[in-house]
């Protein structure tokens, strides 16, 4: 397993595969989604493992709502082919 030690700051945002973080009382602990990471602090990966960070906080979002893609989603599935933007025999 790979061991990050010069890893940048950052917010969480995905994991794919399986991702650890050394906690202040030097164990090893899985990484979680929204977690801050900071300069300096240990990250062990697995093979072909991958974190995502991002350099601001996360914006959360709240249940019942949707974001834009999930929302373009819904209302294909919902069959208003009009909602995906260049879709269509012409891409338009």
């Amino acid at each position: 397993m790979p061991t990050f030690v010069n890893t940048p700051r950052g917010t969480v945002v995905s994991i794919w595969g399986k991702a650890y973080i050394r906690g202040t009382d030097g164990a090893w602990r899985p990484l979680k989604l929204g977690e801050v990471v900071m300069p300096g602090d240990a990250l062990l990966t697995e093979q072909n493992a991958i974190v995502q960070m991002t350099d601001g906080p996360r914006e959360p979002i709240k249940l019942g709502e949707l974001g834009a893609i999930d929302r373009s989603v819904d209302a294909l599935d919902r069959g208003d082919l009009d909602a995906a933007p260049a879709a269509g025999l012409a891409g338009g």
